[in-house]
């Protein structure tokens, strides 16, 4: 793996995400959907230009960087009010999942 072919890598997928950040918050959206956004981009028009090996290593990085995120903006208050409709939606999901799945194994 190049070292240089990581680092341009890197700064222009922190480049989009800093920009799809900066379009949540304009839009009034959560940032995570911005990181979200910019994960597509990154990964449709920047896609062919990475080599598999840096592809792996933003990935592991960008999930890294998803889950602190989602811990740092984790409330246990928010999730008292949602509380049934979580608890009915991973449900839902685990039964679904299942359902798919279960043929393909």
């Amino acid at each position: 793996m190049d070292a240089l072919s990581l680092v341009s890598s890197l700064i222009a997928v922190f480049l989009v995400a800093f920009l799809g950040a900066l379009a949540a918050k304009k839009l009034n959206q959560p940032i995570l959907t911005g990181y979200l956004i910019a994960g597509l981009i990154a990964t449709t028009i920047f896609g062919r230009f990475f080599q598999f090996s840096n592809a792996k290593v933003l990935a592991d990085i960008g999930l890294a960087f998803l889950m602190f995120v989602v811990g740092v903006e984790f409330s246990f208050r928010r999730l008292a009010r949602v509380k049934k409709i979580a608890v009915i939606g991973g449900i839902a999901q685990m039964v679904v999942t299942t359902l798919v799945l279960w043929p393909l194994t």
